[in-house]
């Protein structure tokens, strides 16, 4: 069986381990000689004295990995931070998530509190205090924002291209799959055709960053990154946090709009602030979806499921990755995040476009098998 998590086996990580199965050989098949000895994931040959990268007969001259990544992604603060193919789509998130809070701090919270009832000489008493809502919403804002951030600048788990560790080197062309059993479960390793490597179980291409990722859950544009391995927890807490937040706003709205209505007061409240009554519909229209979808990766994290393994159901009903609701949620909430296996300093080939420096496979696009 495969090792796949550090709760029930000593040693690496699952998606360290699975290296190991698909590096040079592919058992069952002719090519009978034992696995290569593991090797660094950094798809590279040493640097030659010439200051040129070689593998094989092939020369080519290397640069930072900001400057010829041969995905989609983008980077920032010298490659330390890397993000997807929508940056545009990470400010709508953002703008929507601070415009309709900002509007409830300054407009609709200030009014209620302001509010002098036509009939009544005093202003209007609240059951609960005006300021504590406005603190809790700014800080249910700071913690989603932080989460938004997170899970759109973090490396979400991208198995380099090439990784000899992983790739293929029997005759002939690489067998499309490799079948291995994890826990008593067949999985499969697919060959990448792009990265040129045998994906760790769990692992899917992306047809938009065009990267394989470790413990692919979706490409999210609303966070303009891929959600894996290593950001999913951000994600997650982005998607519940914004949840509660958009709750908060919808029923303290809600709730001073009835109060107000059992006098015959929301209408001359309405029309001092005619925003209370977007913000009400716009809360209330997004509170449902964004439930439904805080509920659903509450049952991803509690079965240690992935979108994609949940939509596919690959394993024929039986996740050989679960291990119990208490230690699932350990695993994908609680656990060390996992170390990036593209470190800022790592080497790619250089181009005249900045783009794979004719190297084989860099400048491929995704393969038929891409996942969304």
């Amino acid at each position: 069986a495969l090792p796949h998590d550090q709760h029930r086996l000593s040693g690496p990580a699952w998606w360290q381990q699975a290296d190991e199965l698909s590096g040079g050989y592919v058992e069952g098949s002719d090519d009978s000689r034992s696995p290569p000895p593991r090797s660094s994931p950094t798809p590279m040959a040493p640097r030659s004295s010439n200051g040129a990268e070689s593998m094989g007969k092939e020369t080519w001259i290397s640069v930072p990995l900001m400057e010829g990544w041969p995905g989609n992604n983008a980077f920032c603060c010298w490659g330390r931070l890397m993000t997807g193919t929508e940056p545009f789509m990470l400010l709508i998130t953002s703008a929507m998530l601070v415009g309709p809070v900002s509007l409830f701090l300054v407009g609709t919270l200030p009014s209620l509190a302001a509010f002098r009832p036509p009939q009544h000489k005093t202003l209007m008493q609240w059951p609960v205090p005006l300021p504590l809502l406005g603190v809790l919403a700014s800080a249910l804002l700071a913690v989603a924002l932080l989460s938004l951030f997170r899970a759109a600048f973090t490396e979400p788990g991208i198995v380099p291209r090439r990784d000899p560790g992983r790739g293929f080197s029997g005759p002939g062309a690489p067998p499309s799959r490799v079948e291995k059993f994890v826990n008593g479960v067949k999985v499969h390793l697919r060959w990448c055709s792009t990265c040129e490597i045998y994906r760790p179980p769990r692992s899917k291409h992306c047809a938009f960053c065009n990267n394989c990722v470790l413990r692919f859950d979706h490409h999210c544009p609303w966070v303009s990154n891929c959600v894996g391995l290593r950001n999913y927890r951000y994600f997650a807490c982005f998607v519940i946090f914004t949840f509660l937040l958009t709750l908060l706003v919808f029923v303290t709205t809600a709730v001073a709009l009835i109060i107000l209505s059992k006098d015959n007061n929301a209408l001359p409240f309405l029309k001092g602030s005619p925003a209370t009554a977007v913000l009400v519909i716009f809360t209330g229209l997004m509170t449902l979806p964004l439930g439904n979808l805080s509920a659903f990766h509450c049952y991803l994290v509690t079965s240690n499921k992935t979108t994609n393994e949940d939509i596919t159901q690959p394993y024929g009903g039986k996740n050989p990755f679960s291990l119990g609701v208490v230690g699932n949620f350990r695993e994908v909430m609680w656990s060390t995040k996992e170390p990036s296996l593209l470190p800022s300093s790592m080497l790619v080939p250089a181009s005249a476009r900045g783009r794979g420096g004719g190297v084989p496979g860099a400048e491929v696009g995704p393969p038929i098998d891409a996942e969304v």
